[in-house]
């Protein structure tokens, strides 16, 4: 097979390309691993707004993922926006359906305040989606609704990281850029191992940077890479790309260029 390395995500459309399902592809492509894509919402937006979401039917939703998986053997799947609960539970009838694995990068609200789920798909989200993932991938305010706890330092997001896991996700992985603070902690657990890595922080107010994130990590399993050397590989991939960012529009800057 010609194309060896495959990826689909499962996301929301959003029309400026600076995340969602456009973005998810661009990286897929820029780490070589074919992508296939499930929309699950089109989104009204722009670099710097968002305005409406429309959310697909489910049963749309479903008849995507069948008529993929009936001809693509897709095993690793990055999850974005599910903004309904009926779009999640027929995601995890499928999941369990397809055997796919999971890595979600669980989205509430959009980086411009924008509320992108119902309170039944939230609670569907944890209830019946993160018991199947792989992964799951938030960041410090999507750890906080996850966990129910308050995050303002290192302790802090092990705390979450644990409390999330008892959710019934095999892996978690809590982002740490919106903390206030110097550098960036991120928190690996699995198992029960809990790893720590920091990095300085890159001041700049970006769009879609954790669709890239979540969607490099995915590309770097569906090339066979271990957990750790995934999250390595997907973590020098965002090095990359922060020092190429691009302003297209009048709002917030995006990765668009991901020079080898």
């Amino acid at each position: 097979m010609k194309n060896k390395w495959m990826a689909l995500s499962i996301a929301g459309f959003d029309p400026s390309g600076g995340a969602g399902i456009l973005m998810d592809i661009k990286t897929f492509s820029a780490l070589e691993v074919y992508g296939g894509c499930v929309i699950t919402a089109l989104t009204i937006q722009n670099t710097f707004t968002v305005s409406h979401v429309y959310p697909v039917s489910y049963k749309i939703v479903g008849r995507q993922i069948d008529i993929l998986m009936n001809d693509i053997p897709f095993v690793w799947c990055k999850v974005g926006l599910l903004p309904t609960f009926k779009i999640v539970k027929i995601l995890s009838q499928k999941s369990s359906e397809y055997n796919l694995k999971l890595i979600v990068d669980p989205i509430f609200l959009s980086s411009s305040g924008f509320q992108l789920v119902s309170k039944r798909a939230f609670k569907a989200l944890k209830n019946l989606l993160l018991p199947k993932a792989y992964i799951v991938t938030p960041n410090i305010n999507e750890a906080e609704r996850l966990s129910g706890i308050s995050i303002s330092n290192l302790e802090d997001m092990q705390i979450a990281a644990e409390k999330i896991s008892e959710l019934g996700v095999e892996n978690v992985l809590i982002k740490g850029g919106h903390l206030n603070t110097d550098k960036i902690w991120d928190i690996l657990k699995y198992g029960k191992t809990i790893k720590v890595y920091s990095k300085k922080k890159i001041i700049g107010d970006l769009h879609g940077s954790g669709c890239v994130f979540s969607s490099a990590l995915t590309a770097e399993l569906a090339k066979g890479n271990e957990l750790c050397t995934a999250f390595l590989n997907a973590e020098k991939f965002m090095d990359v790309a922060l020092k190429n960012t691009a302003k297209p529009g009048k709002g917030r800057e995006v990765l668009p260029y991901f020079p080898k």
